[in-house]
């Protein structure tokens, strides 16, 4: 019984909804700490670049709490989200070794394609998850303001997998995508004047 009981504990604590609510407990705690009142969109700040201004940002922020060995939530990306973050990192994988896999959310090693994770999303969800949040005047204050989007590509290559995860972008965020002119380091994204940028996704990605 004793044995039994101390099992239970053990996997209660390393839970997937006791993780989750222990990391969106903490991401609570310094709500009271951010105030989200953008002023891009003024006269007076609409003209400036890109360089003139700090961006919040957040290091996959669809981890619950630790780097690695711990689990994936949507839940805790739409929160970080909602506290007003604007530039998001996230690391996108092979769902498997074959040419045709799927675009997926964790962390790990692209050398042997290895999960460091506890679960995975799949990179539509997180997408979608994205699209749905981030520009929505209900969920968010300065929904008008540019998102930044790092995708780190482990991918190994697999350019099959690239090209969905081009599709799925394209799919739900294509009104929100930059011109033409942008592409491949035309231009100095730092120097662009921020009206340019507003109400878009900015990405930028690893080669």
């Amino acid at each position: 019984l004793i044995i039994f009981l101390v099992l239970f504990i053990i996997g209660y604590f390393i839970s997937y909804s006791y993780r989750e609510s222990k990391g969106l407990y903490n991401l609570n705690t310094s709500k009271n700490y951010i105030f989200i009142n953008s002023k891009v969109n003024t006269r007076a700040h609409r003209d400036k670049k890109l360089c003139d201004f700090y961006i919040a940002g957040a290091y996959r922020p669809y981890l619950v709490i630790n780097q690695r060995f711990d689990y994936c939530s949507l839940v805790m990306l739409k929160s970080v989200l909602l506290m007003g973050v604007r530039s998001v990192y996230i690391d996108v994988f092979n769902s498997d070794l074959s040419m045709n896999a799927d675009p997926i959310v964790c962390n790990g090693f692209e050398r042997g394609n290895w999960k460091l994770s506890l679960n995975r999303l799949s990179f539509e969800d997180v997408i979608r998850k994205i699209a749905n949040n981030a520009f929505q005047s209900g969920y968010v204050q300065n929904y008008n303001d540019p998102l930044f989007l790092a995708l780190n590509l482990k991918t190994n290559g697999n350019h099959f997998c690239v090209d969905k995860v081009k599709k799925i972008i394209v799919k739900y965020l294509k009104s929100r995508l930059l011109p033409s002119k942008y592409t491949n380091q035309q231009k100095n994204m730092a120097n662009v004047p921020l009206i340019e940028l507003m109400g878009k996704v900015v990405i930028f990605c690893s080669s």
